[in-house]
């Protein structure tokens, strides 16, 4: 009767053990990611927003399957989808407040300049991780007068996608 308890003990608190695991298995995913167009337009993408062009001023909602994009964001797994994607701005980033991936589809750029002594960055997670991957290689330019950082993330960066970046 002893070892069945003790048996029964054991497993809850393995089970609740494990609960922490899992919860936070599930990511530290932004509701959106900052992005610009090629014209240096500001556009937050919330889950399932997309730019279907570099020059879209706005978001378009509801992603599908096949639709034709060059920015596209997935909450469910943290995910900005470059496909082609050009963007630029003055004095500004691609940004995210938690954990996001960056995955490169096809050949996409990011270009930021400012003359003001401010820090700049290219591309900048508050309070996550950024991971970058894929077959298509990202080119991230930043120049700026003061501090300039080409990407910075709070707990860490992973590359394993073709990345070329210019910090001046």
């Amino acid at each position: 009767m002893k070892k069945r308890r003790l048996s029964i003990l054991l497993s809850i608190v393995m089970l609740f053990s494990l609960l922490p695991t899992t919860a936070l298995a599930a990511g530290n995913y932004p509701d959106y990611v900052r992005v610009f167009n090629a014209s240096g337009d500001i556009t937050s993408l919330s889950d399932g927003q997309y730019l279907a062009k570099n020059t879209d001023s706005s978001a378009s909602s509801g992603y599908t399957s096949g639709s034709p994009y060059v920015a596209r964001y997935d909450k469910s797994t943290g995910t900005l989808y470059l496909n082609g994607y050009h963007g630029a701005a003055t004095h500004d980033m691609i940004f995210s407040l938690g954990d996001l991936n960056i995955v490169v589809e096809s050949n996409s750029s990011f270009t930021t300049s400012t003359t003001a002594t401010d820090k700049l960055y290219g591309i900048r997670v508050d309070d996550g991780k950024l991971n970058i991957s894929g077959s298509g290689k990202l080119t991230l330019s930043a120049t700026g007068s003061g501090n300039v950082y080409g990407i910075s993330a709070k707990e860490g960066v992973t590359i394993s996608a073709p990345l070329a970046v210019t910090v001046g």
